[in-house]
């Protein structure tokens, strides 16, 4: 019967023990090991170390179906050196258990035991292992399962042995119904009839006591399976709880990984927000920083005015302080004239702090208070004791840039 395909089902491979009529090993005894391929996957069992030709793996596998057929290859695995292949076999994917032939370049090298059954939605095993724990309950399934099939195969092992010790004590006493030719007397045929049917006698007790007794390791052993299925089933129950805590918590997984794509958008706004507030505060820093370029200005302009005005105010002071020597050193006439002098506008002025002593023509001034008009001489040339110096030429050597001619 071939297995079907669900969408959450599989099927369980039950890999219990071989049987190698051949060894590859160089030195000492072989590690085999079986690598299991189905489709595009691959699962390897563990290293039967030290087992030679008859290895025992009692090991579950369970994979979804999606192939018609697997197949098992039995490697021979040293401790330094490479695998080495020992030989493989291809089994259809169908509820099936027994005994397979293992084959190398077309030659029977041994054959491995195994059982192929439907994996059920609550199933123990599964390729994708989702937590540690459920690992576990699946290992000591199979482990518990595989202990089954050995005492299922012991008790079938024991009822044929039976069943063949039955016909040949059913075909010996016939025979010895049968045995009545020959020269043998009456008197031996007898002897040998009563001692045939006595050894048939006992052998018979012995063989209802081995009976008696196979019963009762046949009652240990359905009581012993009847204690492992209750424990698989609470195994299974257990399972089954658990694959309800795995789908509440990938709900909440979905639940919390939606808050966080939330949360991941909410940022983002936030984040484009802090933008368009920090292009805000760089223009209005930048506005602060020229406003601040500006009043700089403003108070260089201001120091450089005031500057100019106390530079104005000592020139001022320094024209006072002539006006006042000259006033000191002059006439009463002069400087009451000097005191409220009103120049025409023919007449030159004082300019850049320079008095010019060459001037001979009369001055007029006019009082203020409507006095007449007086007029005066100012003297043509300093009255000293020295005598006037010749005029300079203005290209001669001793001429400077600046001209200053005597009349």
């Amino acid at each position: 019967m071939a297995l079907k395909s669900k969408a959450s089902g599989g099927f369980l491979l039950n890999l219990f023990q071989a049987r190698l009529s051949i060894s590859v090993a160089s030195i000492g005894t072989m590690n085999p090991q079986v690598h299991i391929h189905y489709g595009c996957l691959t699962m390897k069992s563990k290293t039967a170390t030290g087992q030679d030709q008859n290895p025992h793996w009692n090991e579950g596998f369970s994979f979804e179906i999606t192939e018609n057929e697997l197949e098992l290859i039995v490697y021979h695995k040293p401790l330094l050196l490479k695998e080495v292949e020992i030989g493989r076999c291809n089994v259809k994917i169908e509820d099936t258990a027994g005994w397979f032939e293992i084959t190398k370049e077309g030659k029977k090298v041994g054959s491995i035991r195994i059982a192929l059954r439907e994996e059920k939605e609550t199933s123990v095993q599964s390729t994708n292992h989702s937590s540690n724990n459920s690992w576990d309950l699946q290992n000591e399934y199979t482990k518990k399962l595989a202990e089954l099939e050995l005492e299922k195969e012991e008790v079938s092992f024991y009822k044929k042995k039976y069943k063949l010790k039955l016909e040949k004590l059913k075909q010996e006493r016939r025979r010895l119904q049968g045995y009545e030719e020959g020269v043998i007397t009456d008197e031996a045929l007898g002897i040998s009839t009563s001692l045939d049917e006595l050894k048939y006698s006992n052998f018979e007790v012995a063989e209802e006591n081995n009976y008696s007794r196979h019963d009762g390791s046949l009652k240990l052993i359905f009581e012993k399976i009847q204690k492992h299925t209750k424990k698989m089933q609470n195994a299974q129950m257990e399972i089954i709880k658990r694959k309800q805590l795995l789908r509440a918590q990938e709900e909440n997984l979905v639940q919390e990984k939606l808050r966080i794509k939330q949360e991941w958008e909410n940022m983002e706004k936030a984040k484009i927000e802090f933008e368009v507030v920090k292009k805000r505060i760089s223009d209005e820093y930048l506005k602060l920083k020229h406003h601040k370029q500006k009043l700089k200005l403003q108070n260089k302009l201001i120091e450089m005015n005031k500057q100019r005005a106390n530079k104005t105010a000592r020139q001022k002071e320094r024209h006072q302080q002539i006006l006042d020597k000259i006033k000191n050193s002059k006439s009463p006439e002069q400087s009451d004239w000097s005191e409220n002098p009103i120049w025409t506008d023919n007449e030159p002025s004082l300019k850049n702090d320079a008095i010019d002593f060459s001037y001979t023509q009369p001055r007029r001034a006019q009082s203020i208070e409507g006095h007449p008009l007086i007029d005066f001489h100012t003297a043509r040339t300093p009255q000293t004791s020295e005598k006037p110096r010749p005029p300079l030429h203005p290209l001669s050597a001793n001429s400077s840039s600046r001209l200053i001619c005597f009349e």
